[in-house]
């Protein structure tokens, strides 16, 4: 019988690492991050490439891998109106620098470090090329595998860092707007 626990107790805590679901990475909609029209990123910004992330191995660690990452920069820019459909005034290039990742703990904190750049697509112009912190901690009452907490906190150290990006998008959209109003005046 002791056996039969031990053996049950180690099956449970040895699952198969799981890539980071794309849903979970995805910043939810919010009303003061709604983006109104006129706005200078609404439906003006597309998605370029996305490198830097790895596919999981089931039998190693869960990763975040390009596709997936892409996939929820996409959809939390088209719920938050941002996305264009065709052709884009500005492309987001992205790069995963680095995933820093515990190898055990019960409490699991993951650090992600992504580069963003975002070019204007019209003259070429780079408006930012910048590398993004974030960090999410998964709790052990989160889930008792240990492989499951370290892919919550990889998907909620990205879907920060996807919130970070986005906000630097409304904000570079407020400065741009302001600028241009301020060359209407000016040019009056």
């Amino acid at each position: 019988m002791r056996n039969i626990l031990v053996a049950s107790l180690v099956l449970l805590l040895s699952a198969c690492a799981s890539g980071a679901r794309t849903g979970s990475m995805v910043v939810p909609f919010s009303p003061e991050k709604n983006i109104e029209e006129g706005h200078p990123v609404r439906e003006a910004v597309q998605v370029g490439g996305v490198d830097g992330g790895k596919e999981t191995n089931a039998l190693w660690t869960s990763q975040i891998s390009n596709e997936s990452f892409k996939d929820a920069l996409e959809q939390t820019l088209a719920l938050h109106t941002m996305l264009a459909e065709n052709d884009a005034r500005y492309r987001l290039d992205v790069e995963l620098v680095e995933l820093n990742q515990p190898f055990i703990g019960l409490n699991m904190t993951v650090k992600a470090d992504v580069k963003y750049r975002l070019t204007d697509t019209t003259d070429g112009s780079v408006l930012f090329d910048e590398v993004f912190h974030s960090e999410y901690t998964a709790a052990f009452g989160d889930s008792l595998l240990g492989s499951k907490r370290l892919q919550l906190a990889n998907e909620g150290a990205v879907r920060n860092n996807i919130q970070l990006i986005l906000e630097k998008l409304i904000g570079l959209g407020n400065a741009i707007d302001q600028t241009a109003s301020v060359q209407i005046v000016l040019g009056h």
